[in-house]
């Protein structure tokens, strides 16, 4: 007999090749530590790639909808709710497959919000600026919700309003954003692990987000589209192997390799090396915590300087 959790998860995936990868069966290993899951993918899975999430799984939809990682929610709430079972469930976890992770436990975090009577539901991070349409809200590729939450008129509406969109930006609009307007407006309150704006490619603030506790890194910084020069990708992978996290680490790096390919890794490797074994011999450079730049020229110091001026 399966052996049932306090927790229910729906975990929204999508693959061009439908083909689950690497890190999404990471991710289901470390969910269903906490969770019994329903996996719902936005594509058809032959059965090779059902059996690589049986053992993982609840139960598993593979459909075509076209109604991203919502529709995915959907399918999978309704699929509990026809089964009788959401009643069964302290808990409903809605995340999905655009992250890396969880890093951490995630037991401590459902736990963390268990506790507190001040939350109904919660998530891993709030966006709390204003940027466009884009208001303050929990990001969805995280959420967890107590049961007077998921079992209410207003959230299983909510849910069944999901269709299709023309553009992704309409579906964080109007469902991401939305639901958190929507449980707001009942009365519910919310809460996460972190919060501020979204963190940005460019920078490291999701790399520091993780050395605090935060399980996950987004998918998308890892992409091409995003402008992050390979060479930074590198560095995260890195970054993470210092905070040893080393099997997520590989399992990035063998993503990395898929996405760029290998010849483009091992040009990057190449010239990260030189550099360091060149280079850096020949010019350092440093500011120390009092502001001022010390550099080395072939290991020979230099008089130091203070930024925006001279010493």
């Amino acid at each position: 007999m399966y052996a049932m959790k306090e927790n229910l998860a729906v975990f929204a995936g999508y693959s061009k090749c439908g083909q689950i990868e690497e890190y999404v069966i990471y991710y289901l290993k470390r969910l269903v530590e906490v969770a019994d899951i329903i996996v719902v993918f936005d594509n058809e899975l032959d059965v090779s790639e059902r059996k690589k999430i049986e053992a993982l799984s609840l139960h598993v939809i593979g459909v075509r909808h076209g109604e991203y990682d919502f529709g995915s929610y959907k399918l999978g709430f309704r699929w509990a709710r026809t089964n009788s079972l959401l009643k069964t469930y302290k808990k409903l976890i809605m995340c999905n497959d655009s992250c890396f992770g969880p890093f951490y436990p995630l037991q401590p975090l459902i736990d963390r919000y268990q506790a507190d009577p001040s939350v109904d539901f919660f998530g891993a991070y709030k966006i709390t600026r204003t940027s466009g349409m884009i208001k303050p809200h929990l990001q969805g590729y995280f959420l967890c919700f107590k049961q007077h939450v998921f079992m209410s008129d207003k959230f299983g509406e909510f849910i069944d309003s999901v269709q299709k969109e023309s553009q992704k930006e309409h579906v964080v609009h109007k469902y991401e954003v939305g639901l958190s307007d929507c449980l707001h407006a009942q009365g519910f309150r919310s809460d996460a692990m972190f919060s501020g704006r979204k963190y940005l490619a460019g920078s490291n603030q999701a790399l520091l987000l993780v050395k605090r506790g935060f399980p996950f890194l987004k998918k998308s910084l890892f992409s091409p589209h995003e402008g992050v020069e390979c060479r930074k990708l590198l560095f995260y992978r890195q970054y993470l192997k210092r905070l040893r996290l080393s099997e997520e680490a590989d399992i990035i790096s063998r993503v990395l390799t898929k996405n760029f390919g290998e010849s483009i890794i091992r040009s990057y490797l190449f010239k990260i090396w030189f550099a360091r074994t060149f280079f850096r011999p020949i010019y350092q450079k440093k500011v120390t915590s009092d502001g001022r730049i010390r550099v080395k020229i072939c290991r020979i110091p230099l008089p130091s300087i203070r930024k925006g001026g001279t010493s």
